[in-house]
């Protein structure tokens, strides 16, 4: 995947917050005729989620697929909105192997971007830009943006990109996704990134539900030119929504994908005149299968089960030891929980998406 300063906002477009108005501080406002029925977007809640698949494909090279579930994890009390992205790929035919990543990004009242980071990157743009959409929106509206993006990992050099985009609130449609069908409006950009390298040349349509202020479907094609060959190539990607859950309109569509990815943590037993701790790891398939273990200098178990769309937990010993008991509860997107009890001694465990 492109590593230009927006390489972490293919699927940004997650914007809820409070419904914004028309000002935009630097970022050319939208036009807002007089005839189309405006709407807005529900206010976000922490806890709110929306899960994606995504299809990434380089000219010449086989489609990746992975998937994105974007937390919402804080509400401030200005409308900056916090979201925390939990990205996995399923790596090869084994259920078990899966490849985890996380990081974070905040978005303002008006529901643009200000900035993302992991553990050791930044990115941000100057001025704060809509990725896909205003959270106040009606067809007819258009709005462009000019600016400059800025990408920071702890051990390279720093790159600037410019950063060029029109958009238009072209139509109503009726889109219908894994989530389900929604009404949207369909939004077009024609944009370019570049940086002193590599040119990018963008051409996008999505479909924005406006009530949930979130993209369900995006269709990109990509033209890079390599600056000093000439080179070109075509990137395509497409998104779509496969569960999500907002609390403020009370609807939702679970989906276990929310769970998938890695998830590691501890465990503490309680052994007959002392105690000890060790380390657990889960993994848990993109059909919501559930392996792992728990292990350490007093202890080892292997655990299996099932985890549904609704968060419901089943879990066994893997190697079917009726005399060991393990329970767990979904404590939330980013948790699990549990106890166990066997003849040596009981304990409990506690694991975290990686």
């Amino acid at each position: 995947m492109r590593k230009s300063c927006l390489a972490m906002l293919v699927v940004a477009g997650m914007l809820a917050g409070c419904g914004g108005g028309g000002s935009s501080g630097g970022n050319s406002a939208p036009q807002l005729p007089a005839g189309p029925k405006t709407y807005s977007a529900a206010k976000a809640s922490a806890g709110d989620y929306y899960v994606f698949k995504n299809l990434y494909r380089e000219e010449g090279s086989n489609e990746q697929a992975y998937y994105s579930t974007r937390l919402v994890s804080n509400v401030a009390m200005n409308g900056t909105v916090s979201i925390k992205y939990l990205d996995d790929a399923q790596l090869s035919s084994s259920p078990q192997d899966m490849g985890s990543r996380n990081y974070s990004a905040d978005f303002d009242a008006l529901g643009r971007w200000l900035g993302s980071s992991n553990w050791r990157c930044g990115n941000s743009t100057n001025p704060p830009m809509y990725t896909v959409a205003p959270l106040t929106i009606a067809v007819g509206m258009n709005w462009e943006y000019s600016g400059v993006g800025s990408a920071k990992c702890s051990d390279e050099a720093a790159v600037q990109t410019t950063l060029s985009y029109k958009d238009n609130a072209v139509s109503l449609e009726l889109v219908t996704v894994p989530a389900g069908t929604f009404n949207t409006i369909k939004v077009n950009r024609n944009g370019v990134e570049e940086d002193d390298k590599v040119n990018y040349a963008i051409e996008r349509s999505c479909w924005w539900e406006p009530a949930l202020g979130v993209e369900v479907k995006c269709v990109t094609n990509e033209t890079v030119t390599n600056k000093a060959t000439g080179v070109k190539s075509a990137r395509t990607e497409t998104w779509e929504l496969q569960g999500y859950s907002t609390q403020k309109l009370g609807r939702k569509s679970d989906s276990v994908l929310r769970f998938a990815g890695n998830w590691s943590g501890r465990y503490d037993i309680h052994l007959p005149g002392s105690d000890s701790t060790g380390t657990c790891a889960f993994t848990i398939g993109l059909a919501g299968n559930v392996t792992g273990d728990c292990s350490g200098a007093a202890v080892y178990f292997s655990v299996i089960g099932a985890i549904s769309a609704d968060g419901r937990l089943v879990l066994n010993i893997a190697n079917g030891n009726p005399d060991w008991v393990v329970a767990g509860t979904v404590n939330s997107t980013e948790q699990i929980s549990g106890s166990w009890n066997s003849p040596a001694g009981s304990g409990v465990w506690v694991v975290i998406q990686d």
